[in-house]
């Protein structure tokens, strides 16, 4: 078979897969009923796709599937059936994807599908004979209809889920193109509202239709859609493998670099040249800024990619702990660099399962409080200015600043004789070794964790905030770089030369309009502390960068400020602790390596 048929097949079923995990992990028994069909439309076109390449497994399990959907009856438990088989799904694919169908179809990757669902070929064939009588019987019930649909640009056509719409809910006869964006649909139906409903979310936005009874006869020859591809013009959408974009971005910040280095040749030129010389580097300049931002855009993906994960382990250990627990999900069409979310990816999950863990309480205990016996935990993402917020919130016990104190003096964390502010104390959660749990589960209560979540944020550049109040809620709210690819910021010097990110710093002063008292900066009337980059310590003849960490604010002396732009970062696998305050390397123009400090890691 072409091999471009495969690809398209394991296209489409990534994306069903994807979509159908969304509304299945949000199912309730009062779903409405334009969402009820879609999810029958989904097995109904898993059905077909996995017969079409004779994968009897999954075609007969899905066929099965669609028929008790229909039945109406244990829809929930067909949730969970179909929830744990698109897990499988998903692995045979991927394995059908990278060593081929022979090899994925010898493995077993689930425990099979249950006993009522194989009833061997003699029950398939029962079904088939009944579905054929229904299809005639449809067939007399049919009504002529002759859709006119408008769409208002061409990039917005989908042609093959238009086509599987009026095939799935009624008999489709034709679709013409009469002019760019136009089409006539003639099509055999039997409910008329069901597909008007369809049709109005599929074009909501897109375009808008009419429909009358009967077939409306054109002088033109009426083709089908599939068949005429050719006319379709300004398809705006390609599947592109991560793996090339990166490559791309590899590429963009090679000739980056290479342009650094065209700077150096500047002096060299005469009064002439170096004006012509200077107008096309700022050319080039800008073309490869638009080409960077591009690709950083392609590589942007949806908050929902990770979010909807959320689910599965929000109902798994709910049934766990025999907790009753909602999950809100806000901002999940937030678009975050594709790195990023994979980075922040286990510190969420971990963060939401001390929340159902630690944080909401038993049905009994939230009776007694006087509380719904239903908790409710809300993720939420959102951008704001250079940064994207993520924030998780329950209505749960809330933490109790006072058990913190006290558990981190028992575990001698921190000095008796310090005094905390309230978040000082709640931050304590994240100091390794630390836990308010007496015991010890499977989901938390090992002492570790919380750690590695800040650990994970800071190194992104991030930062955590946390706010409680004690039986009412605890939010988390996660501030973090939309992209730690590129960044503003001053090659500063001191021993040697770093990066230092222009998002970090507040303010610079000249050394000469300070005082320096007992380690103290003070300026303006303000004071803060002295901090150092590395083991130059002189205070002659240095300026002094504020740098800002939360709402903490400390002085670094540096000897001089070289310069101020974009930089490009490079990662780094850095294992030593003292190599930590390094979120990666630059290269400057003349190929100098030059590391880029994460402030929050001084």
């Amino acid at each position: 078979m072409d091999n471009s048929y495969i690809k398209i097949f394991f296209e489409e079923v990534y994306d069903i897969v994807e979509d159908l995990e969304k509304i299945l992990y949000s199912y309730n028994s009062d779903i409405d009923e334009e969402t009820d069909v879609q999810i029958r439309r989904y097995f109904h076109t898993l059905k077909g796709d996995f017969a079409t390449f004779d994968i009897d497994k999954y075609s007969k399990f899905f066929h099965e599937i669609e028929d008790r959907w229909k039945e109406g009856k244990e829809k929930e438990k067909i949730v969970r059936e179909v929830l744990d088989k698109l897990d499988e799904v998903r692995e045979f694919i991927k394995v059908a994807e990278n060593e081929g169908f022979e090899k994925a179809i010898s493995i077993d990757f689930g425990k099979g599908l249950n006993d009522k669902s194989c009833k061997v070929e003699e029950k398939e064939k029962k079904i088939d004979i009944k579905e054929n009588k229904q299809e005639i019987e449809v067939e007399e019930n049919m009504e002529v209809y002759t859709f006119n649909l408008k769409f208002y640009e061409e990039k917005s056509l989908k042609i093959k889920e238009i086509e599987q719409l009026f095939d799935f809910y009624g008999k489709l006869k034709s679709i013409d193109k009469e002019k760019e964006g136009n089409y006539k649909v003639v099509v055999l139906l039997e409910n008329l509202d069901e597909i008007k409903g369809m049709l109005d979310v599929l074009l909501s936005g897109e375009g808008e239709y009419r429909v009358q009874k009967g077939e409306i006869k054109k002088k033109v020859k009426e083709k089908k859609l599939s068949s005429n591809t050719t006319e379709l013009k300004n398809i705006q959408f390609v599947r592109i493998e991560t793996n090339i974009l990166d490559s791309l971005l590899n590429s963009i910040t090679e000739i980056s670099i290479k342009q650094s280095e065209l700077y150096m040749f500047e002096d060299k030129l005469d009064e002439e040249n170096r004006e012509k010389y200077t107008d096309l580097l700022s050319k080039i300049r800008k073309i490869t800024k638009e080409l960077q931002e591009d690709i950083f855009k392609i590589r942007l993906v949806q908050a929902n990619v990770l979010f909807y994960q959320l689910n599965k382990i929000v109902k798994d250990i709910c049934a766990e702990l025999d907790k009753d627990v909602q999950l809100e999900i806000l901002g999940e069409t937030t678009k975050i660099d594709k790195t990023i979310l994979e980075k922040i990816a286990p510190a969420l999950k971990h963060m939401i399962k001390n929340s159902l863990d630690h944080g909401i309480e038993s049905r009994g205990e939230r009776r007694r409080k006087g509380k719904i016996e239903t908790g409710h935990i809300k993720v939420e993402a959102y951008q704001e200015n250079d940064f994207i917020i993520i924030e998780i919130e329950d209505d749960g016990a809330g933490l109790d600043s006072n058990e913190i104190y006290r558990k981190a003096l028992e575990k001698e964390l921190i000095d008796i004789n310090k005094t905390l502010t309230k978040e000082e104390i709640l931050q304590l959660i994240f100091l390794p070794g630390f836990s308010t749990s007496n015991y010890v589960t499977e989901i938390s209560g090992r002492g570790i964790g919380m750690d590695v979540v800040k650990s994970i944020i800071e190194e992104l550049g991030g930062e955590i905030k946390i706010e409680t109040e004690t039986d009412k809620y605890t939010r988390f709210r996660l501030k973090i770089p939309n992209t730690i690819s590129i960044i503003e910021g001053f090659l500063v010097e001191t021993n040697e030369k770093y990066v230092l990110p222009l998002s970090s710093v507040e303010e610079i002063i000249d050394v000469n309009n300070v005082k320096i008292i007992e380690n103290k900066i003070k300026y303006k009337e303000k004071e803060y502390d002295i901090g150092y980059i590395d083991s130059n310590k002189s205070t002659e003849n240095r300026v002094i960068m504020i740098l800002k960490n939360g709402d903490d604010r400390k002085g670094y002396f540096v000897k001089d400020i070289l310069d101020e732009r974009e930089y490009i970062i490079r990662d780094i696998n850095i294992t030593h602790d003292k190599l930590r305050k390094y979120s990666g390397v630059t290269i400057l123009g003349n190929g100098e390596l030059v590391p880029v400090i994460n402030p929050r890691l001084l």
